[in-house]
């Protein structure tokens, strides 16, 4: 297994670029230093705790299935969840106002009653260093462009 916890606090009023921008990923490729399913900049933060986790199943579950024995593909499973939100001094400088007097910027800060969740399974080993990931998004779902489900391809050598 491998557990990744990060956190952080952005003390006083600073400006959007100074805040956490969380990690997403809209490629075709897996990483594990960013929420694969979350868009480019969609969620900002000034107070914020990830955990990322990742479990190897080794050979548990596929060594179990004859044909697949052979190709040594092994499972693993991955759950990814940010915790975070603004604090309303830092949502009040971020809204430039146009002439007409709409906002000209919109930025999302996370919900601090939600979190967000991803949930992922994968096979890797294949021709030994293909790894192949489908990720869910859990929560919000409802946001625009939100990507519920991808799957993405990583590659990786292991000894």
């Amino acid at each position: 297994s491998r557990l990744n916890l990060k956190g952080g606090y952005i003390f006083g009023q600073v400006p959007y670029l100074l805040l956490e921008n969380h990690i997403g990923n809209e490629s075709m490729f897996y990483t594990t230093g960013a929420f694969n399913t979350m868009n480019f900049f969609e969620f900002v933060s000034d107070h914020w705790a990830s955990l990322r986790y990742e479990h190897y199943f080794q050979g548990l579950l596929m060594n179990k299935i004859p044909l697949i024995r052979k190709l040594k593909w092994r499972l693993l499973g991955s759950a990814s969840i940010l915790y975070g939100s603004l604090r309303q001094e830092n949502i009040d400088i971020m809204s430039p106002v146009g002439p007409n007097g709409e906002p000209t910027l919109e930025f999302n800060g996370l919900d601090p009653d939600q979190p967000y969740i991803e949930l992922g399974y994968g096979i890797e080993n294949i021709f030994k260093f293909i790894r192949v990931d489908g990720v869910h998004r859990i929560t919000y779902r409802d946001a625009p462009e939100a990507q519920k489900f991808a799957l993405k391809v990583s590659f990786q050598f292991k000894l």
